[in-house]
């Protein structure tokens, strides 16, 4: 009996011993998944602000853009009625200037200013109904712009020098029957 006793005894502490343990075992893993609750929050906010970070700094960088784009607009805008401006000008002070667009093709010499040569910009809405401008693309993708057509070097060269004193640059550039030729001194039949 002694014996009984003390074996239901022993097991009665192994069990008791065995429930305070499981009671501190469930303590810890309730404080374990405390800390990782916590932890995955203090991560999810700090993601959460990294985020908003990166949000505002593309913000600005679509600001930023927006106002670069809107610069070259205005800065394309100015130029062109730059130009027109500098055109009427010269109508006005040279009448003797004839800078009305014949058929090139049609013309066995004829000239213009170049007035720019663009790769990334694209004039083409503002000058399509503009008699006075044209346009042509090169094989290397270079929108070159020109002003005026003349019949004669000299009017071509008198309009260019005008353009270039008020601060503008530009040169003359031949065509012969209705194509570009590179090098005016290839222009043997026409006179200047």
């Amino acid at each position: 009996m002694k014996q009984l006793f003390f074996t239901t005894a022993l097991i009665f502490i192994t069990l008791l011993a065995t429930a305070q343990d499981t009671k501190e075992l469930k303590k810890e893993v309730k404080k374990l998944k405390i800390e990782q609750l916590k932890k995955l929050k203090d991560e999810a906010a700090k993601a959460d602000e990294e985020t908003a970070t990166k949000i505002a700094q593309i913000n600005v960088k679509k600001a930023e853009l927006d106002r670069l784009n809107n610069e070259d607009i205005k800065k394309r805008d100015e130029g062109i009625a730059y130009f027109e401006e500098q055109l009427r000008k010269v109508k006005k002070d040279r009448p003797d200037v004839n800078a009305a667009k014949p058929e090139r093709a049609s013309t066995k010499c004829s000239f213009s200013v170049q007035v720019g040569a663009y790769r990334s910009k694209d004039l083409a809405q503002y000058i399509e109904n503009n008699p006075n401008f044209g346009i042509e693309t090169d094989e290397k993708g270079y929108k070159k712009y020109m002003l005026g057509f003349f019949t004669s070097y000299w009017e071509a060269k008198s309009f260019s020098k005008y353009l270039n004193q008020i601060g503008a640059q530009t040169y003359v550039v031949g065509f012969y029957n209705g194509k570009r030729i590179p090098d005016l001194k290839d222009m043997t039949d026409c006179t200047f």
